[in-house]
């Protein structure tokens, strides 16, 4: 599996994460650095929220964005604030096609410091999240 992000401190979380979780065999990468790297599972980072909505710098390229999109060859998941990523063109059609499919998962509020929780109680058994 591949865990990418197009921020650094994201992907520093990421990489502690998997470790503290004993999750093998997931490697942790920016999107400049996937490239070549085709795995089953992606998990693609985009978690970034304020209230101007500013999806960053590192999103203005869709083509980086693509980069991390294909990699994965059967199962991409994505994590992002909808309203934030939506103010790049080609992710705000990306979130409508998900809306439109069925396949989007609002996550509600204070589902994070619920599965910070979780983690750190060793994840109810130690299974897979």
């Amino acid at each position: 599996a591949l865990a990418v992000s197009p921020y650094r401190a994201q992907v520093a979380a990421l990489a502690a994460a998997a470790a503290a979780g004993g999750w093998g065999g997931v490697e942790c990468l920016t999107i400049d650095k996937c490239q070549g790297r085709d795995r089953d599972a992606v998990l693609l980072s985009l978690a970034r929220s304020n209230p101007a909505r500013d999806p960053g710098r590192p999103l203005a390229d869709w083509r980086r964005v693509n980069v991390a999109c294909t990699r994965a060859r059967a199962k991409l998941v994505i994590v992002a604030d909808a309203s934030t990523v939506s103010a790049v063109p080609a992710l705000a059609a990306l979130v409508a096609a998900a809306t439109a499919g069925g396949w989007r998962v609002a996550v509600p509020p204070g589902a994070a410091a619920e599965a910070g929780d979780w983690f750190r109680e060793g994840g109810g058994g130690g299974g897979a999240a």
